[in-house]
């Protein structure tokens, strides 16, 4: 492992702490330093994702993603659109539920179920 590995291992690390503990300004303090590294993986990007759908800032998660390989992180993506009351969530996320990475498809079979 490079050093440029193990420091964004351990940003991203300490990203999903802060998360989980609900301290947005520390990981968005994170997410940053993530963002300036070299070779981060764009789905640990996308993980940041979160900080902006905890916020209730559904559009900006979206914007980012947006920015992304398309299957950086599609759950999120389909969450915000739901939460953004695109109607196209659902086509999205049923279209999703033959996801190859299981995580996935059990996300969009939680949506699915959720109360609208």
């Amino acid at each position: 492992m490079t050093s440029d590995q193990a420091i964004n291992k351990e940003l991203a690390s300490a990203m999903k702490q802060a998360i989980l503990v609900r301290d947005l300004d520390l990981a968005e303090h994170y997410w940053f330093q993530l963002r300036q590294g070299a070779n981060v993986h764009p789905r640990v990007l996308a993980a940041g994702v979160a900080i902006h759908i905890l916020r209730g800032d559904y559009l900006a998660a979206l914007h980012f993603l947006d920015g992304l390989p398309q299957d950086a992180c599609p759950a999120f993506k389909v969450i915000a659109m739901k939460l953004l009351g695109d109607p196209l969530w659902e086509t999205d996320a049923r279209d999703l539920l033959s996801h190859r990475d299981v995580a996935v498809q059990q996300a969009m079979t939680l949506l699915l179920g959720a109360p609208a």
